[in-house]
């Protein structure tokens, strides 16, 4: 998933709150169902991510995938 995708994924996500809570509690299906295409790594983070709000979906998407400095 490149960081547009995410951006897509996020905007998407504030502007439906169906897929929101899909993606809230459903990660890889909310993104599956609307077809995104994710990397190995990505999947692995998604199946680990319990989160309650687009902020801390977000968050943990900027720690797991972001590039280590």
């Amino acid at each position: 998933m490149s960081w547009s995708i995410l951006n897509e994924i996020l905007g998407l996500a504030i502007i439906d709150p169906v897929f929101q809570k899909k993606l809230l509690s459903s990660p890889l299906d909310a993104i599956y169902e609307r077809e995104f295409v994710l990397s190995p790594e990505e999947i692995h983070v998604l199946q680990h991510i319990h989160v309650h709000d687009l902020a801390e979906f977000s968050q943990c998407i900027i720690d797991n995938l972001s590039p280590k400095q």
